[in-house]
């Protein structure tokens, strides 16, 4: 191949990279502006003690899907051989399934007697929504992995819409008295979106046998024990101010919060993932490749959710006050001003979280771990001041928002700092 045909296939490949960006982000936008539409509707379905526990039920799931896959998940983009990719989507099934299990007798279990009624519903409907988690987390990363990425935007579209739509249908019955009706359009947002990206994850399910699962458990162990802890505690850390408010001042804070955070994360994510899946696929590419351009790419990808995520969060900041006593009612009062605390992290949190795949696919786990510790050291200390002194909540939650501000700073520094030392090996003789 010449240097100008090299040349054209490599400006092609990029051509190929922003369209697939843009494809991501145009079907997640879509479902995003339904959901956002539909929030007044939902607002006034559901009272703020319902958002309240249905946030901790997601947060939940949230924080325990990566321990329930193993960890092998973060690891699916990286192997050459197709029968270890086979191993790994395994192994994170099989654990998933057992932790589902495991959570249903438990919360059969610690429910009692006395609440019948809701006991079986929420014995069957928080495994299912868990088990939903652990399969988006993997279908995710085997369509990352086989260059789908515009089957994601499409996937997020219609698990949005079939969420509102849930969510609205349930609000209306009896199952809207309380937040399982939440709950039940969650779970089948999942089903639609987990559905379509079955057919990429079908070859390496078929793939796998049984004897596989121990040889790929040792191999890639580190991906247990260390990666998938630190994904744990850093979305447990994400979700402190949840937890604490719902502890400290009750559900109907909580609610507050949570639909806050729907509101300013929502369009964090929906960005983050996808600038995180071009970004994790790229970069597993030029380490496979061996090339020296993780900087170049690190901070090309940095520079642009920067502005974004300024921009953002300056929206946030100068107009929630104002728009949303309208938009969700009454009953939503301190929405505003709580949204206007929690832009600060706004801009933080999305270029952070879009870029945080250089600690997997460079195996930096012991540099994850360190950060994970300094995360959890610095809540710590808030949470510790906050109780002594008896904050009030605007200032509880301000302190604990800042917090995870100054861990995002970390997070991208060190970052840096790895995608350079990688080019440095690279152009070693």
């Amino acid at each position: 191949m010449t240097h100008s045909e090299g040349h054209a296939k490599e400006q092609v490949r990029r051509q190929s990279v922003r369209y697939s960006f843009f494809r991501i982000l145009g079907g997640s936008g879509a479902g995003q502006i339904v959901s956002f539409l539909a929030i007044p509707i939902t607002a006034r379905l559901y009272t703020p003690e319902a958002f309240g526990e249905f946030s901790v039920v997601l947060s939940f799931a949230a924080i325990a899907s990566s321990l329930l896959l193993l960890g092998t998940f973060l690891a699916v983009i990286s192997p050459k051989d197709e029968k270890v990719v086979a191993g790994l989507v395994g192994v994170g099934l099989i654990g998933s399934i057992i932790g589902c299990v495991l959570t249903y007798a438990i919360i059969w279990v610690a429910l009692p007697n006395g609440y019948q009624s809701g006991r079986l519903f929420l014995a069957i409907a928080i495994p299912l929504q868990l088990l939903q988690n652990c399969l988006t987390s993997l279908f995710t990363q085997i369509a990352i992995r086989t260059g789908r990425y515009g089957s994601l935007g499409v996937r997020n579209a219609a698990q949005s819409i079939s969420i509102i739509v849930g969510q609205i249908a349930c609000g209306v019955t009896p199952l809207g008295e309380d937040f399982n009706g939440l709950i039940a359009g969650s779970i089948l947002g999942g089903i639609v979106g987990n559905a379509l990206l079955l057919r990429f994850a079908l070859p390496y399910i078929k793939a796998f046998r049984l004897e596989m699962f121990m040889p790929v458990l040792r191999k890639y162990s580190r991906y247990t024990f260390v990666f998938a802890p630190a994904t744990t505690f850093t979305t447990l850390s994400t979700q402190a101010p949840l937890f604490f408010v719902s502890i400290w001042f009750g559900a109907e804070q909580a609610g507050i919060l949570g639909m806050v955070e729907r509101l300013f994360v929502a369009p964090i994510a929906l960005i983050s993932f996808a600038s995180s899946s071009i970004f994790d696929g790229e970069l597993s590419r030029i380490a496979r490749e061996g090339r020296h351009e993780a900087k170049r790419l690190y901070l090309t990808a940095s520079g642009y959710l920067s502005a974004v995520s300024i921009a953002f969060g300056a929206f946030l900041l100068l107009l929630a006050p104002l728009v949303l006593p309208v938009f969700l009612g009454d009953q939503w009062s301190t929405a505003g001003p709580t949204l206007r605390i929690a832009s600060l992290v706004a801009t933080t949190r999305m270029f952070s979280t879009s870029i945080q795949g250089v600690y997997r696919v460079f195996g930096q786990a012991r540099v994850m771990g360190l950060i994970t510790v300094y995360r959890l050291f610095a809540l710590a200390i808030v949470l510790v001041v906050i109780i002594l002194n008896d904050f009030g909540y605007y200032l509880s939650v301000f302190l604990l928002y800042a917090a995870l501000g100054s861990c995002d700073l970390v997070t991208w520094y060190k970052g840096y700092t790895i995608s350079k030392e990688e080019d440095a090996k690279n152009l070693a003789p």
